[in-house]
């Protein structure tokens, strides 16, 4: 099984782009990284958006709005 993980800033457009893009590679299922330290904060990339639970619902319905194959979340402690 090849798990494709993935993180983006906080735009719809980002998420849903880079999925349809990986997921023509043959990935079998999405890992959405919402626990990277180093995911650019600035961004609100990795644990900066793991830190809202109302970001990674939001996003996690983006991307499965546009995935085929399976999706989870890697959250932050």
């Amino acid at each position: 099984m090849l798990i494709a993980s993935i993180m983006e800033e906080y735009n719809k457009d980002a998420w849903q782009k880079i999925v349809r893009l990986v997921q023509e590679t043959g990935v079998d299922a999405f890992e959405l990284n919402f626990s990277c330290p180093h995911g650019l904060p600035e961004r609100k990339m990795g644990a900066a958006m793991g830190w809202n639970p109302e970001i990674v619902e939001e996003v996690t319905r983006w991307v499965c709005a546009v995935a085929k194959i399976p999706v989870w979340a890697k959250m932050t402690p």
